[in-house]
């Protein structure tokens, strides 16, 4: 019995107090939880868990799997695919690594601390803003007096990487999660210095101010160690455990696949669709599942292909459209590609890429009766193959993203792919009730601000289902329409508008100097 008296929040009406609880995370439920034996009773959301080659992360998974109650609630289980850095070029080799730290983690803390600063830019002082600061005031100090943990933590990694103690937790949870349907791979769960993408059992366990060498797990195409066979057991590992072990288990309930890099701008080898693998048996096996709905797949590829000049083979060869064809029941896909090397305008090296990736050669929508999103980044296309594909698109489609494509040509662009979308399709006189709702995304800021973009999405409904102007100028330029967001913040959201707009609206403001000047 309680000995304290009735409290404000003890007296709210119980639906207005699950009104609340339902905008709280759950490390706020639990220290409510802890408060007094009214509120003791409130149920945690355990709807996804972490897991990765890290004791904390397995730990704690482990306990939610034999939780008779939290188990029956999860249905996602999102995979950490970043290994631990051991150096500034993301060398995961661990040679002589746990003697002495050495300048690259000097350099990689450092580069946090302005990345921080950078991304923060001239915005007005949110409270997010003041909490980082507060973080990185912390941080202010020999990186020597970060090394002992970060140490901790990569012996660990490399104990569960040779005990494959994750993979076995895996497993257990296959068949432990009955509600499980879906399983994120990604290798940004790591964000930025104090604002992580999840914040993971492992990055709740840093301590307060904790700077360390923010692991991307997946190389970029470009990379040095991207095609050494020593190192590709390490790429993309969770994506190799998982598809593996959903291509083994068959008792498993999961029918959504999502490998995203959350726009890093990075991807799994698209080689997998060149070459005979099991990697690529085990995604065909897993597509073919009854049931299967969801696929998300981000691939990494080179513009510069030295036995397929320009070619990309694994896009040409009929293995990438096999794959995709075996999942009848799908109902979302999204595909993106990072290509390496290649600049505005679709050239490398200011010659002109002579072929785009024809996207009816890639995608066999006529085997998806019930797809209703479709999405598309980073890939080479013209205007004329866009439109083609689209009108093959079923009647049940209800949405479709495009961000960050390479028109092929000087006179391709975002202002002629909209125009032919409009005036060559029926989404027109099917209304926007039941016509697609188109989203454009012209990533202009990944290469300085990854996971930062423009969505235009009203603007461009305007203009394809109603009597708005083009969002976009003949030239392809972006107007002043959209939102700006940022994958890692959701705090930044923002309209895309000039610079004295924001600072009326009270974003942005005047003074040029950021929250603090952090130097190490």
């Amino acid at each position: 019995m309680d000995l304290l008296p009735p409290t404000p929040i003890t007296r709210l009406p119980n639906e207005l107090l699950d009104l609340i609880i339902s905008h709280l995370p759950n490390r706020d439920i639990k220290s409510l939880r802890s408060t007094c034996s009214h509120l003791s009773v409130l149920p945690l959301r355990l709807q996804r868990v972490f897991l990765s080659p890290n004791p904390s992360n397995i730990k704690v998974f482990r306990r939610i799997a034999d939780h008779d109650n939290f188990r029956r609630d999860v249905v996602e289980i999102i995979w950490d695919d970043a290994l631990l850095r051991t150096s500034c070029d993301e060398d995961y080799d661990d040679e002589g690594f746990l003697g002495e730290y050495n300048q690259w983690m000097v350099r990689a803390c450092k580069k946090n601390l302005q990345d921080l600063n950078s991304r923060k830019s001239n915005d007005v002082d949110r409270p997010d803003h003041i909490a980082r600061a507060l973080q990185a005031v912390a941080a202010m100090q020999p990186i020597k007096a970060f090394w002992g943990q970060y140490a901790l933590l990569f012996r660990e990694e490399m104990k569960v990487l040779k005990s494959n103690a994750d993979v076995d937790a895996l497993a257990y949870g296959l068949k432990r999660f009955p509600s499980l349907k879906r399983i994120t791979i990604t290798p940004a769960t790591h964000g930025y210095l104090f604002n992580p993408l999840y914040e993971t059992p492992m990055i709740r366990s840093f301590p307060y101010g904790f700077n360390y060498p923010i692991p991307y797990g997946w190389p970029k195409r470009e990379d040095d160690t991207f095609d050494k066979d020593s190192d590709k057991e390490k790429h993309w590992r969770g994506c190799r455990v998982v598809m593996r072990l959903l291509a083994q288990e068959t008792a498993h309930h999961v029918t959504e696949l999502v490998i995203t890099d959350h726009q890093l701008g990075r991807g799994i080898d698209c080689n997998i669709f060149r070459d005979p693998c099991e990697q690529y048996d085990n995604l065909v096996c897993l597509l073919r599942k009854p049931g299967f709905s969801r696929l998300d797949l981000s691939l990494a590829a080179n513009a510069i292909d030295q036995e397929h000049h320009y070619g990309w083979s694994a896009f040409f060869n009929g293995s990438l459209r096999y794959a995709l064809a075996q999942a009848m029941g799908l109902e979302h896909v999204s595909l993106s590609v990072a290509l390496s090397y290649l600049e505005p305008g679709a050239k490398v090296g200011n010659q002109p890429i002579e072929r785009c990736m024809s996207l009816n050669a890639i995608f066999p929508v006529e085997n998806w009766p019930k797809l209703r999103h479709f999405g598309l980044s980073g890939f080479v296309v013209t205007t004329e193959d866009v439109v083609s594909l689209f009108k093959r698109l079923p009647e049940t489609i209800r949405s479709v993203e495009l961000r960050s494509l390479h028109f092929l040509g000087e006179d391709e662009n975002w202002w002629k792919l909209l125009t032919a979308i409009r005036d060559e399709l029926d989404w027109r006189t099917r209304g926007l009730a039941t016509g697609p709702k188109l989203v454009i995304c012209p990533d202009t800021y990944r290469d300085r601000w990854p996971g930062r973009a423009i969505w235009i999405e009203d603007e461009v409904s305007e203009f394809l289902y109603g009597d708005g102007p083009n969002p976009f100028s003949e030239l392809g330029a972006v107007r002043f329409v959209g939102v700006e967001r940022d994958v890692f913040d959701p705090e930044y959201e923002r309209p895309h508008t000039t610079v004295s707009n924001l600072q009326r609206l009270g974003i942005t403001k005047k003074d040029e100097r950021p929250l603090c000047e952090l130097e190490m």
